[in-house]
């Protein structure tokens, strides 16, 4: 085989391998699988062993202190006037954080009455305003203060010798604490008051002042009704 005949095979040879050598190409992007190609949250939130779901929960879950935040608390306290009047009572309270660390509350409180004569249970709805202060980067603990006023119905008079109706102003402070995912931990001390404000008359208005301590445990409202 002489020169021009190599040469010419040679030729031929490499015009074959340019023409095929984008054909034999490799592909390495990764194939499309059903995680990637759906990419909508809600999928994702079924997925099973998708980490990636469970974060995307927890991202629309509602933020203790977060703005436009709804929160139910549940709650047990405690007062004293240290003379005549206490009292023990439960709690069920309806929260909106209307902004960020600013609270109001719908709260309603059954609470019986230690006094002299019979003891007394009464109905005290009340409407809270709460300001909170973050103790920590995380947010796991802060600090609040609050004040309210709500009215209390009772089948007989409460303090003794005043009446069925009453007002009861407070103002307080405590703490709160996340203790889990789900569940944040409140605890506090306030001024309570009782009276009737005089609308009865100068000499029908035996009115109460004492110390309430109480504890509770609130949630996120989307997490139990969502």
């Amino acid at each position: 085989m002489n020169m021009t005949t190599i040469a010419a095979v040679a030729c031929v040879c490499g015009s074959f391998s340019a023409a095929h050598a984008s054909e034999a190409r490799l592909d390495f992007s990764p194939p499309e699988t059903a995680a990637t190609a759906n990419t909508d949250p809600a999928s994702l939130e079924n997925a099973p062993g998708l980490d990636v779901g469970d974060a995307l929960v927890r991202s629309r879950a509602s933020k203790w202190g977060q703005a436009d935040t709804a929160w139910l608390t549940l709650g047990a306290g405690t007062s004293t006037d240290w003379d005549e009047l206490s009292d023990i009572n439960v709690t069920a309270a309806y929260s909106y954080f209307v902004d960020r660390d600013v609270e109001f509350m719908l709260e309603l409180a059954i609470r019986e009455f230690d006094m002299p004569g019979e003891d007394q249970i009464g109905i005290n709805p009340m409407l809270v305003f709460r300001r909170h202060f973050a103790l920590d980067d995380a947010r796991d603990w802060s600090w609040y203060i609050d004040i309210g006023i709500g009215v209390m119905l009772s089948a007989d008079d409460i303090p003794q010798d005043g009446t069925s109706f009453n007002f009861t102003p407070r103002a307080g402070t405590g703490l709160t604490y996340q203790v889990s995912d789900d569940w944040r931990l409140i605890a506090g001390f306030r001024w309570s008051h009782i009276s009737n404000a005089r609308i009865f008359g100068d000499d029908d208005n035996p009115s109460s002042d004492g110390v309430m301590f109480s504890i509770g445990l609130s949630t996120s409202w989307d997490r139990l009704f969502n």
